[in-house]
């Protein structure tokens, strides 16, 4: 198996292990929402569900309500160079 083969084949496994891990925490959440469970307890750990609020805030929204102009964007915004890998399949 080729350095490459074996990246893809552990983001499968990642991919795989997330999806179980979430389905796992939507179980929790539910118990919290329907039943007012907020701490769960196993063998080796407990699980603690932690209820908060989120704010977000509409960039381009407030960009647009302010008329603000691509100029003032460009003062303040920043830009850096990133490598990524992208991983398909033959």
């Amino acid at each position: 198996m080729t350095k490459i083969d074996k990246l893809a084949a552990l983001l499968a496994d990642i991919n795989a292990l997330t999806k179980e891990a979430e389905a796992i925490k939507d179980e929790l959440k539910y118990e919290f929402e329907y039943r007012g469970t907020k701490v769960f307890e196993g063998e080796l750990v407990k699980a603690t569900v932690i209820p908060q609020d989120r704010t977000d805030i509409d960039r381009a929204g407030i960009i647009a309500a302010l008329n603000v102009s691509t100029e003032l964007i460009a003062k303040y915004s920043s830009k850096k160079s990133v490598l990524s890998v992208k991983v398909t399949s033959k």
